[in-house]
């Protein structure tokens, strides 16, 4: 008591609040905070997630690791080995990237960038840990193509010679900046010819919902050859293509057999030639057939045999060789072509026996020294 009235009071000291602290804020909820002391890390609690889930070729995404304990707490520190991966990324078809190196946090987590490159199925996202892996879900990575890009979209022609009355299929396959195929349709793509005297018609643009966008090219007269191109979205694709039209399909009956001389001696060698030709007397410009050459025989008949298979010149054309071996009346020289006869006029060859010549001829003795009496064999050859 002082010197006024009343009472000084004292409160009692307060009891310590270290471990009373430390319950009250584990029972307010949320995550246990461990430290360098917690407990060991579990690879069946830690949780992989991916962000985005899908991402287009040329973006990224992030993988992430959040570490746990057994109990499934949150671990606040780092210190780990963490290396992300992608399962899958060698199987046809599969999405493709590049995983950058892991970043640790130090605060339990640990990321790593994903590159996206190639259009596919989704990957598997895993993240060992010190070597060992994580066993929860693995999450999906899923690379789709980015916009279409006329500077790697690529055009394509079923032929580049097309007979008159056919049609060559135009194609247009679009893809993204990485040279990924578009998985779906919706782009305008119109097909164009330029250049050129050949002639004909294209028709309209069929669009796949693959990427892929076609349109049939039907040829209607013979000419040089045409620039084949094509727009996207109003955007002329870069890479483009020659289509020419040339006469229609092979026709025996017009196809000619030549021979480079129709009479010749024993031992001449003839060239033969097949000028290929369509129904409307048009030469073929182009090769491609199975033409085999033959000589009719028999007796009387002049002889000769066929030296060389046919020889595809490449232009319509087809040669061989034929070496008289003996005379008598004309031989005729015919051809088949994809196993059909040749039905135009065929020529013939008429083989003589060669004329003795006083300057090539040589006289044999058979005895060059004889006795009186004896006698020998003289030749002439």
């Amino acid at each position: 008591m002082n010197g006024r009235a009343g009472f000084v009071l004292r409160a009692p000291p307060l009891p310590a609040l270290g471990v009373g602290l430390a319950v009250l804020l584990a029972s307010c909820g949320g995550d246990s905070v461990t430290g360098p002391s917690a407990d060991e890390t579990s690879t069946a609690r830690s949780v992989v997630t991916v962000s985005p889930e899908s991402v287009e070729a040329g973006d990224s995404a992030e993988l992430s690791l959040e570490t746990r304990d057994a109990a499934g707490n949150r671990i606040r520190s780092g210190g780990l080995t963490v290396l992300f991966h992608a399962a899958g990324g060698t199987t046809a078809g599969a999405s493709a990237g590049t995983i950058g190196a892991t970043t640790d946090h130090h605060d339990g987590t640990y990321t790593a960038t994903f590159s996206a490159t190639v259009a596919g199925t989704p990957l598997s996202i895993g993240a060992p840990i010190d070597g060992d892996t994580v066993t929860t879900p693995s999450p999906a990575l899923r690379v789709s193509a980015g916009p279409a890009t006329v500077s790697t979209s690529e055009l394509l022609l079923s032929t580049r010679n097309l007979d008159v009355g056919g049609t060559a299929e135009l194609k247009l396959v679009a893809r993204d900046a990485a040279g990924n195929q578009q998985q779906g349709g919706g782009s305008e793509v119109l097909f164009t010819a330029t250049g050129g005297t050949s002639a004909g018609d294209i028709g309209t643009t069929t669009d796949h919902g693959d990427g892929t966008y076609t349109a049939a090219f039907t040829g209607t007269a013979t000419g040089t050859a045409r620039t084949i191109g094509a727009t996207l979205d109003g955007e002329t694709v870069p890479m483009t293509d020659s289509l020419r039209v040339v006469a229609g399909p092979v026709s025996t009956a017009e196809s000619e057999l030549i021979v480079s001389a129709d009479t010749v001696t024993v031992g001449t060698v003839v060239q033969l030639l097949l000028r290929t030709r369509d129904a409307e007397g048009r030469d073929l410009v182009s090769g491609g057939r199975e033409v085999v050459f033959s000589a009719a025989g028999g007796g009387g008949v002049s002889e000769g045999v066929i030296e060389t298979d046919s020889v595809d010149l490449g232009d319509g054309t087809y040669t061989a060789s034929f070496r008289a071996t003996g005379a008598g009346t004309a031989t005729t020289i015919s051809a088949t072509i994809d196993g059909e006869p040749v039905t135009s006029p065929l020529p013939t060859i008429t083989v003589l026996d060669v004329e003795p010549s006083p300057q090539n001829s040589v006289v044999t003795v058979k005895a060059d020294a004889l006795v009186a009496g004896d006698s020998t064999t003289l030749t002439l050859t």
